[in-house]
């Protein structure tokens, strides 16, 4: 089953969606209205809450899909459609499922779900968070203030990125970074994940608190507390800093 609805984004300033157990997909497109469009099972396309308070559109799925018959065919896919010259507060939650961000723009970007992969692809906000408790982050073309890039067993990979100020935690994933320009600051931790760091800097305070977790750098003087600062606390894990070419 399918349903579309549209939305006068004018008003909207916030964008929320509450899912349980549905895949995400927000994305930009040459369009006027912001779009909900809906596909999946009849129950669950049906069961879906769609509506507009104020300056705020929710999208919101019943926690009762969750208690359906194991039986019964259940699934369901939401994509937002956003106009390209939309700048406001996206907020996506769901339960078990994906979430696909792209070409997405505004004030702040929180993406959080349970067991699902996390992709943001040419997102372009002051704050960003994405958490994913069992899967993995993966951004690419990223420019924000501040970013925030949580995991427990999943890992996280944030390439061509822009960002002044940045946290990560990931318990037993790995941790790769790719900057574009040069950075302000990194805060991460780990038990035994490692931090792998590609930034187009000569020098950087860097700061390695570990049990057996080595340090190492190619080309980009650590000694010191000129550049931007990094501070990875971990028990086993390593840190890798490599100077890169800008991206002009």
């Amino acid at each position: 089953m399918n349903r579309n609805e549209f939305f006068d984004s004018l008003p909207l300033t916030r964008i929320v969606l509450r899912l349980t157990s549905a895949t995400m997909d927000i994305c930009t497109d040459d369009i006027d209205e912001i779009g909900v469009v809906v596909s999946g099972a009849d129950g669950d396309v049906k069961a879906l809450r769609v509506a507009v308070s104020g300056n705020q559109l929710l999208v919101e799925q019943p926690a009762l899909s969750l208690q359906k018959n194991p039986i019964e065919t259940s699934w369901l896919q939401v994509t937002i459609c956003i106009p390209l010259d939309w700048k406001g507060r996206i907020e996506g939650r769901t339960v078990s499922g994906w979430i696909n961000a792209r070409g997405l723009s505004g004030s702040d970007l929180t993406l959080d779900t349970v067991s699902g992969l996390i992709n943001a692809n040419a997102v372009f906000f002051g704050d960003i968070t994405l958490r994913s408790v069992t899967g993995d982050i993966r951004v690419t073309d990223l420019t924000c203030t501040r970013g925030s890039f949580i995991t427990t067993s999943g890992a996280i990979s944030v390439q061509q990125a822009s960002i002044d100020q940045c946290s990560l935690l990931s318990i037993t994933g790995g941790m790769t970074l790719g900057f574009r320009s040069p950075f302000g600051s990194i805060t991460a931790n780990s038990v035994v994940g490692d931090l792998s760091i590609d930034a187009p800097v000569s020098q950087c305070a860097a700061t390695h608190r570990s049990v057996a977790g080595r340090i190492s750098s190619d080309n980009v003087s650590i000694i010191g507390e000129a550049g931007p600062s990094v501070l990875f606390s971990s028990v086993s894990g390593n840190l890798d800093i490599s100077r890169t070419d800008p991206v002009q």
